[in-house]
């Protein structure tokens, strides 16, 4: 069958054996159906919502001599109940889909279809440990049972490397959920499957602190349609403490995989149920505060950062209320009021030099940091900011010391030094790129682009461009200038003719994240090592308060470019 973007016309899908077969079957219940170009796209993919099952296909064939393609594809959103007719010459166990899987189901041992019934749960696939802990409970032998439905053509195992997996087609996993609930079946086994995802997102959190990107985010990637699923039980059965601990244990896949709106949405929704509990309820908001930081909403990330500290000192939680202020600390500082993000980070670190945390403090000392560069007071923040880096990557915080460097890179490049900025920023680059952190990847890009726009500004409009469609693609995200560095496109619309300037910025709109990484690496290669033609000025700049902050930006001279 095509590929689903695989639409272009009708000539580019007539060699697939799938069309071949819809196309046959719709001619033989209507001799004038055509696969024409404007009908293409409706075939392709109604065979790919089909699997490319023959028996599905055509039973679904037959369906053009009462409905359009259109309604045909609407109505396979139910597929089971769309495909009830059959050939007149078909076998009669196979007259309809329902019947055909009825057929295998009915030939199961009990115990089989008890396992079959329950593995319906999963979406997107499964393990032997998941089916294990979602059926095994009353199925005995998961690993025979799953063998024998393997072998029968009820499960399949999708081509992947790593540990093994199973999965059901779709239709075959519609009948699976109707005879679940025909026994009544289904609550408990949804319950069951939450509670086990719930319970792998907390085992693998830890993980994803050290590497966001990792072998826990990928284990997560694999898993990622049953956590909605999880997540959406947790909403409609009214478990909201169940949801909010498997969304907090996770948000920082959602982050590092770009997929911030939707995980601030998966919170929103689980915080507006009013049974909650205290502490899952501040878990909840500490997470979401964090996701809506990443994407530089910093009013919203200071109010649920605000109501969750709140929480935990009535709970008597006192590391985590600790963890709150010195991320408000940080967040005030975004927010422009320097005073009091200066006043949260001393009572933090107060509280982690109470609690005996270094780590801790090691976090308190970048926001500290970040309130001096906040004042333009570059060497002393540098200072605290190594300091933090040093002690992250002791206690293994990898992400925050990447971040930290980021910081540090800026701190330079405002003290003049823009080749040992840029040097810094491309390290920083790297280390993302290893924790397979895209976010703060993208975020960095951004940096070495306006770094490198004033020498190369072609080749650096064109890394911005590409930064500007990831960081939409996520939904959100910081730009450089939050840290009172000029952007690459405006620093490079001083010599770019504005034809010149689209095109570069368009091009670098269809760069995937790996190219933009490799854009960077060619910048550096690009920009001279001892620019003769630079000058660096200070540029007023007006923040949220309207004071006036000096920002530095290197500039070239006037360009004879038109």
């Amino acid at each position: 069958m095509p590929a689903v973007d695989d639409l272009s016309d009708s000539e580019s899908i007539a060699g697939y054996d799938a069309v071949a077969l819809f196309v046959a079957r719709a001619r033989a219940v209507d001799p004038d159906f055509e696969l024409d170009d404007l009908n293409a796209g409706d075939v392709a993919r109604i065979t790919a919502r089909l699997e490319g099952l023959p028996l599905a296909i055509e039973l679904a064939a037959a369906r053009v001599k009462m409905l359009t393609l259109q309604e045909v594809l609407n109505r396979l959103e139910r597929r089971l109940t769309l495909l009830t007719a059959a050939p007149a010459d078909t076998n009669d166990r196979h007259r309809t889909m329902r019947d055909a899987i009825s057929w295998s189901y009915d030939l199961l041992a009990p115990e089989e279809r008890a396992l079959f019934r329950h593995l319906g749960v999963f979406l997107g696939g499964f393990t032997l440990e998941a089916a294990s802990a979602v059926a095994d409970h009353q199925n005995g032998d998961v690993f025979t049972g799953v063998e024998s439905l393997l072998t029968r053509g009820l499960l399949h195992r999708p081509v992947a490397t790593g540990q093994a997996r199973y999965a059901m087609l779709e239709m075959i996993r519609e009948f699976a959920l109707e005879q679940l609930a025909a026994a009544g079946e289904d609550q408990e086994a949804a319950s069951r499957h939450a509670r086990y995802f719930c319970d792998l997102a907390e085992t693998v959190e830890p993980q994803l602190i050290q590497e966001p990107g990792g072998s826990a985010s990928q284990q997560l990637s694999a898993e990622v349609d049953n956590l909605r699923g999880a997540l959406q039980f947790a909403l409609d059965a009214g478990e909201p403490d169940l949801g909010l601990k498997l969304a907090s244990c996770v948000w920082r896949y959602w982050q590092s995989s770009e997929q911030l709106t939707e995980g601030r949405g998966w919170l929103e929704s689980l915080l507006a149920r009013p049974d909650a509990s205290a502490g899952a309820r501040a878990d909840g908001l500490t997470a979401l505060a964090a996701l809506a930081y990443w994407q530089a909403d910093y009013d919203e990330s200071w109010s649920r950062y605000e109501e969750a500290l709140g929480l935990y000192s009535s709970l008597g939680n006192r590391l985590n209320e600790a963890d709150t202020l010195c991320s408000m600390s940080v967040t005030a500082n975004w927010r422009g009021d320097v005073e009091v993000g200066e006043r949260l980070a001393e009572q933090a670190r107060s509280l982690f030099e109470e609690l005996g945390s270094r780590e801790g403090v090691g976090r308190t000392l970048m926001a500290q940091g970040f309130s001096q560069f906040r004042r333009n007071e570059f060497a002393s923040a540098q200072k605290l900011y190594e300091e933090s880096r040093a002690i992250a990557s002791e206690s293994g915080d990898q992400p925050l010391a990447t971040s930290l460097l980021l910081g540090i890179a800026a701190l330079v490049f405002h003290q003049g030094d823009r080749d040992r900025a840029l040097s810094m920023l491309l390290q920083a680059v790297d280390e993302a790129t290893e924790l397979h952190n895209d976010h703060l990847t993208v975020w960095i890009l951004d940096f070495v682009a306006a770094l490198a726009a004033p020498l190369a500004p072609e080749e650096a409009v064109r890394l911005a461009g590409a930064v500007d469609s990831l960081r939409e693609a996520a939904g959100g995200g910081m730009r450089p200038e939050l840290l009172n560095v000029e952007d690459a496109r405006s620093l490079a619309a001083r010599v770019l003719a504005p034809a010149t300037l689209n095109q570069a910025w368009a091009q670098g709109r269809e760069m995937s994240l790996d190219e933009a990484v490799d854009q960077a690496h060619l910048l550096n290669d690009l920009v001279p090592a001892d620019p003769i033609e630079t000058a660096v000025s200070e540029v007023a700049m007006s923040d949220g308060d309207g004071e006036a902050e000096r920002k530095t930006v290197v500039t070239h001279p006037p360009s004879t470019e038109v």
